[in-house]
């Protein structure tokens, strides 16, 4: 199979994140872009990012192959229930098998499973489905499939409609500050789209596997959506003031905010933050923590 076959997104919609789940110290972000532009085995992507830093394998533009939704593409359908206000609802299937918001039924039918039954609201994936209001003040809902493989309900447009984007667990390297690289990479993606923080999403979500696996086992899903949504807000609109920060205890905490290692008894740190323009803003601010052996 040809993981690049060249043809160019319908639009794009989201930014999806994964993991690799490949723990081997060599299985790198440059690794992992040499194997996409070798072929990938079938599959693709936009970006890999790992400590080593940030590689773009595909051009924005262009579908991949990475979400496990085949080529199902991105189309909002009206639901029929007037949004009475801009907090998302919550989704269920009701006993007849149709989609409803708040407990109000929809004009569309949820995915039936592979014999045909009715699925319930339990077998929809952890991340649920995408919700928008219309120009005519309802609530409209991405479509949906039943992936019999991981046994529910997903969502269209992983492939053919959003960037992906690999991140590296590989052993030895920094967790945090391979999210720290994708959650800036993500904002700068979501200005550049035009798209909201809520089109953030993950593997699960288009086919129900478990990816970002040690994202979502940890419990550390959450956190990551944090960092996206600071790096988003800096880059939105703080882009052209500088941020710097200062370490008292750069042996304990280094100035990016890393401990870096344990002190032997409670020690106070404090770090200072900067942050100045062009224009003349210049503020700086401490901020004081203890950090425990």
């Amino acid at each position: 199979m040809d993981n690049r076959p060249g043809t160019k997104q319908p639009s794009t919609e989201y930014i999806t994140v994964h993991d690799t789940a490949s723990t081997a110290r060599s299985a790198d972000a440059q690794m992992h872009a040499n194997y996409v532009n070798n072929g990938g085995g079938g599959t693709s992507w936009h970006y890999s990012i790992g400590n080593d830093g940030v590689y773009r394998q595909l051009p924005l533009d262009e579908i991949s192959y990475h979400a496990g939704d085949g080529s199902r593409e991105f189309e909002l359908e009206d639901t029929g229930v007037k949004a009475k206000s801009k907090v998302k609802p919550i989704v269920a299937i009701d006993a007849t098998g149709y989609y409803t918001l708040n407990g109000e039924k929809t004009l569309i039918a949820a995915p039936r499973g592979s014999n045909g039954e009715i699925l319930k609201t339990s077998q929809i994936n952890d991340y649920g489905v995408t919700l928008e209001i219309g120009e005519n003040g309802n609530w409209w809902m991405n479509k949906t499939y039943y992936n019999a493989t991981y046994k529910l309900i997903s969502n269209h447009g992983g492939n053919r409609n959003s960037i992906g984007i690999e991140t590296m667990v590989n052993e030895g390297s920094d967790l945090y500050l391979t999210w720290q690289y994708t959650a800036k990479k993500v904002a700068e993606l979501l200005l550049m789209f035009d798209l909201n923080l809520d089109r953030v999403k993950f593997h699960h979500f288009f086919s129900g596997k478990d990816c970002p696996q040690t994202m979502r086992t940890n419990g550390m899903v959450d956190q990551f959506l944090k960092m996206v949504e600071a790096e988003y807000l800096i880059q939105k609109f703080f882009g052209d003031y500088q941020i710097t920060m200062i370490s008292s205890h750069q042996d304990i905490v280094d100035n990016s905010g890393k401990v870096v290692k344990l002190p032997t008894e409670a020690t106070d740190v404090t770090l200072l933050v900067s942050v100045q323009n062009e224009a003349g803003f210049n503020q700086t601010k401490a901020y004081r923590y203890t950090i425990q052996p």
